[in-house]
């Protein structure tokens, strides 16, 4: 009933528009599906490879997507397994290194105990033959010392082992570090260090065991006259010592050191076991100062300002 052009030509005119808008829209859906593909696929498979390098132990984070997705979510959520292992991988390093310590200690700790007691025993029967009064500074300090190597060894079996709550008892603290400066004095004339102490107006009481926080005490302070010995005559030695009470009902015992202050290289790893710089350390002494002090539900930390090394423990008062 039409001419064969005409008919033709309103065909191809009802027919190729359609056809051709289909083609480009496939084309262009072929071609945006590749790229999405492409970067989903590179995303996760960078991501795959950061699951694998933190399976076999390396928790840095893993990179995160340019673009906000699902794939960046599981990247963040990747990050955090990661915080969260290697917090669990130093937990489980300090309590096997904690462990080691404790067995070693076993074996050694009954003849070192054996040796420390018959030197005190022998100061004792030194002072009834010669007569000497119980003034003797240097006789008392020499006891005293025996008598916290004994304790301490203990302490030093104990590591890692939580402090039974039975132990503690409210204390002075400003009377124990008084008392353990008493002890420190004569060490710090002799290496000429000027220790300067002055005990607060009030008392300051807590809940502890006396023998662990006196450990702690103990061992800020002989770091502190060993650090300002590396001074030469022309540096200042000087160790302040504080004790203060905190309005948030904590007490707070600081040591600070004219020393030269820890290595670069040690600095994040201080309270680490078996991390030293002294050559005849075994880097033990803060490891179990931070066990002792976190078993009173306090905290210890240290800074290093205007050529001062300062030590803070920070204890809930009684």
């Amino acid at each position: 009933m039409f001419p064969v052009e005409e008919y033709q030509r309103n065909w191809r005119e009802a027919f190729m528009p359609p056809l051709v808008v289909g083609v480009v829209t496939i084309a262009v859906v072929a071609i945006v599906a590749r790229l999405i593909g492409g970067r989903l696929s590179r995303a996760t498979g960078q991501l795959e490879n950061d699951v694998m390098r933190i399976a076999k132990g390396d928790f840095a984070p893993a990179q995160l997507p340019t673009t906000d997705d699902e794939i960046r979510d599981l990247a963040i959520a990747v990050n955090r397994t990661a915080e969260m292992l290697a917090d669990y991988e130093q937990q489980v390093r300090r309590t096997e290194q904690m462990r080691t310590v404790s067995l070693l200690g076993a074996g050694l700790a009954h003849e070192m105990r054996n040796a420390a007691t018959g030197c005190r025993m022998a100061l004792d029967l030194h002072a009834e033959k010669c007569g000497a009064q119980n003034g003797d500074e240097s006789l008392f300090v020499a006891k005293r010392q025996l008598r916290l190597m004994e304790s301490q060894l203990q302490r030093f079996l104990r590591a890692g082992k939580p402090l039974d709550d039975a132990e503690k008892r409210e204390i002075s603290l400003t009377a124990l570090v008084d008392d353990l400066i008493s002890l420190v004095r004569p060490s710090a004339r002799h290496a000429r260090v000027k220790l300067a102490w002055t005990p607060p107006d009030h008392d300051i009481l807590v809940l502890a065991d006396q023998e662990a926080l006196g450990q702690v005490v103990l061992n800020l302070l002989i770091n502190a006259v060993e650090a300002v010995q590396q001074n030469g005559d022309d540096l200042p030695r000087v160790i302040d010592v504080s004790l203060r009470k905190l309005e948030d009902g904590t007490a707070e015992f600081g040591v600070c050191d004219t020393g030269p202050g820890p290595k670069n290289s040690l600095e994040s790893a201080l309270f680490d076991p078996f991390v030293t710089s002294k050559a005849e350390g075994v880097g033990l002494g803060l490891a179990v100062a931070r066990e002792v002090v976190e078993a009173h539900q306090g905290s210890i930390d240290w800074s290093r300002t205007d050529g001062r090394t300062s030590f803070r423990v920070v204890i809930p008062m009684r």
